[in-house]
């Protein structure tokens, strides 16, 4: 083990909903560590700007893909062009996804379907053509498939989005143990408390000030995420840093999940350390 395991210098990486957000994010980080990179995105001219900035910021190749993550059609195409255009594919991070807010009981079966064909559906897809591939030219790929922490605990406003949340913890456990014997690694990152542009659209408003300051008093790290807090741990996964772990969900949160008291993450202040 030494520092070029890290490194990520040669790898073709595809990164679904990659123009904004946690996913630009980690497309960025992937290419400052190497990696030449396809960002597959139904918003294409943010795709394409992101891919512009990111390809002069770090001196790699990175091409932007018109996909709608929902058709399976464009799924095909979109790793099909992915190898066509950079040459390969070594790893696969499953990012595209959203969510709309409403109680259970106010949810259609359209509303429902969506959620999950968005969500965790295009995530099946798009690992099955990868595997394709990857089997059929003895390449041990990687997976990382971006789950949260809204798919480990109950989320009331959330349903369908939490559900397939869920769906992906579980879905990469049996990838990882059927993928395995091909030497395909598949792992799992579970954010919360990562404010986006997504976010801000579906709240349609950014957070208040008073709300960011309770937020972050239930946070250990004292902050709320940021889309580079991801990238490091889909880098992780992605490198040979961790080349024995696999079927592995890592929660990203700064501790909030293990701090998840009603008190909160600071209710107990540090007192100085008596004389006795």
């Amino acid at each position: 083990m030494d520092p070029s395991h890290v490194m990520l210098s040669d790898k073709v990486a595809l990164v679904t909903g990659g123009a904004e957000g946690l996913g630009r994010g980690i497309a960025e980080g992937l290419a400052n560590f190497g990696a030449d990179v396809a960002i597959a995105d139904n918003q294409f001219e943010m795709a394409q700007r992101s891919a512009d900035e990111i390809a002069t910021a770090t001196g790699r190749k990175i091409v932007a893909l018109n996909t709608d993550v929902r058709d399976e059609d464009q799924i095909e195409a979109m790793v099909s062009r992915t190898i066509g255009d950079l040459g390969g594919l070594d790893i696969l991070v499953n990012n595209a996804g959203g969510t709309f807010i409403a109680p259970l009981m106010q949810i259609s079966r359209k509303g429902w379907d969506m959620m999950l064909n968005l969500n965790l559906t295009s995530m099946f897809l798009a690992s099955k053509e990868a595997f394709r591939h990857w089997s059929a030219n003895n390449i041990k790929g990687r997976i990382v498939n971006v789950s949260s922490t809204e798919g480990l605990k109950a989320c009331p406003g959330f349903a369908p989005y939490s559900a397939a949340k869920a769906g992906m913890i579980n879905l990469t456990k049996t990838m990882a143990q059927e993928f395995g014997p091909y030497g395909i690694r598949v792992n799992c990152i579970a954010p919360d408390y990562t404010p986006t542009e997504g976010t801000v659209r579906m709240r349609g408003r950014p957070n208040s000030p008073e709300l960011v300051k309770t937020l972050n008093e239930k946070i250990p790290m004292g902050r709320q995420g940021t889309p580079e807090d991801m990238a490091g741990a889909v880098i992780f996964f992605a490198s040979e840093l961790s080349q024995w772990v696999t079927g592995q969900t890592l929660i990203v949160d700064g501790g909030a999940w293990w701090a998840a008291r009603v008190e909160g993450a600071f209710a107990v202040v540090p007192q100085e350390e008596s004389s006795r």
